[in-house]
């Protein structure tokens, strides 16, 4: 009989520390997104209209070198970064002066964002049908209390979580900035080439 009621014990145990696990873990993954969000809130506000509305496209990154191509959203909450990457509200465009900033989660679109090297380029599309061509100029690791530096120039800078390879937890940022070097207009319909 004491042998049943050991296992019993022991199974509720273990049934209360995994249901504790699950309730801790969204915890975990919540105060590390507001660590994040706290964190690109010191970017500085962009000038200007109004950005658009959270989910709403704002244009497409694409990396040769990485063969990524996405169609990039408004705001960074979790559930536009579970479909795309995400365009920082409090940030300008891409192209405007200042530092425009895209996250995206390290297991979907940023996967392999630490293979991209200085001086690999980094297209982004607008709306307006304008692409702007960036050139990475550096890449590192932020813990959780630095901040994004300010910049007047147009710059882009790409965040995701670190180490590339971590689920759940990750209290790091692996960022990568490139500065505009370029623009592409879009071809007039009916013009030649």
């Amino acid at each position: 009989m004491s042998g049943r009621i050991l296992a019993s014990a022991v199974t509720v145990a273990l049934g209360a520390l995994l249901v504790g696990w699950g309730l801790t873990t969204p915890a975990r993954d919540a105060a590390t997104a507001h660590a994040a969000q706290r964190r690109l809130a010191r970017v500085r506000p962009a000038p200007g209209p109004a950005p658009p509305p959270a989910g709403a496209v704002v244009g497409r990154i694409r990396i040769p070198s990485l063969d990524l191509s996405a169609t990039v959203l408004q705001g960074t909450g979790l559930s536009v970064l579970a479909r795309a990457p995400g365009h920082w509200p409090a940030s300008p465009l891409p192209g405007a002066p200042g530092d425009a900033v895209i996250a995206a989660h390290d297991d979907t679109f940023f996967a392999h964002l630490d293979r991209l090297r200085a001086g690999a380029t980094v297209l982004f599309r607008g709306a307006s049908g304008i692409t702007y061509v960036f050139r990475v100029a550096a890449s590192r690791v932020m813990g959780p209390h630095q901040g994004l530096a300010r910049e007047d120039w147009p710059t882009l800078t790409l965040f995701t979580c670190y180490p590339l390879t971590a689920r759940g937890f990750t209290p790091d940022r692996y960022v990568v900035v490139a500065r505009l070097v370029g623009s592409r207009f879009p071809r007039a319909r009916g013009a030649r080439a």
